[in-house]
């Protein structure tokens, strides 16, 4: 970050997008609103999870989720960071705005049913950052550097492995 005579903030976009894709790899919490779907959040068995930075969800494939999906709603996710922010600041969030789209089905490695995959495409991004002083700021993520491959291994996708590792594969650590 580097600051203009004017003393206001410029935002590097490369560090914006991998603090973004840092959130959304590693969340704690998750609200998502689907245009003329109230009760999507209904379905017991909704799981999401970001892949390659699109957040991608597994549902019922005759859900609330995966008719909108097929009808290609709009849809917006606000996701929490389970990742420490600054000293004193709420950890930071991020805001993904853009489509739903269907992307096959897969089988539940637990129980073996079905589940119908939904990606949300990204067509608007936007990093929310809450300083210790509660002032808030959203920046918005170019999407193209929000998508790219240089973020896949991002702090919030390297803090899930090790805590995956340490959980299911102490054994063999």
């Amino acid at each position: 970050m580097t600051a203009e005579s004017s003393t206001r903030p410029l935002h590097d976009p490369f560090l914006v997008a991998a603090e973004a894709r840092a959130v959304l790899s590693c969340a704690t919490d998750a609200g998502l609103v689907v245009e003329g779907a109230p009760d999507v959040l209904r379905d017991d068995t909704l799981g999401m999870a970001e892949r390659d930075g699109v957040p991608t969800f597994t549902c019922s494939p005759d859900g609330d989720l995966a008719l909108a999906a097929a009808r290609g709603a709009g849809a917006v996710l606000t996701v929490d960071s389970a990742l420490a922010g600054p000293a004193g600041a709420r950890p930071p969030s991020v805001t993904v705005s853009g489509r739903l789209a269907l992307a096959g089905l897969e089988a539940c490695p637990c129980c073996e049913d079905e589940r119908q995959v939904v990606r949300l495409v990204p067509e608007q991004v936007a990093l929310q950052l809450t300083g210790p002083d509660g002032a808030g700021t959203s920046l918005a993520v170019p999407v193209e550097e929000y998508a790219a491959p240089a973020h896949a291994l991002n702090r919030g996708y390297l803090q899930r492995c090790v805590e995956h590792a340490g959980r299911c594969h102490p054994e063999e650590l």
